[in-house]
């Protein structure tokens, strides 16, 4: 009989977010007037401003679209 190993994956969940449709998102900040940086995504985009928001902490949301 083969031998079961049992991996306790639990920390995983907090890593691995599964896969999602890829976005466009686009933002404006307060250090250059008019500018608006667009980027793309495969992991939520909340969680991607929320990287950007650490560099522009004023940073507002302009677009948030799934890429087909």
């Amino acid at each position: 009989m083969a031998k079961i190993n049992k991996i306790n994956v639990d920390i995983l969940d907090d890593i691995i977010n599964g896969r999602v449709e890829p976005q466009i998102y686009a933002f404006t900040t307060e250090t250059i007037p008019n500018y608006l940086k667009v980027g793309d995504t495969y992991r939520p985009i909340e969680m991607r401003l929320n990287e950007w928001r650490k560099y522009f902490p004023n940073l507002e949301k302009k677009l948030e679209m799934l890429q087909r």
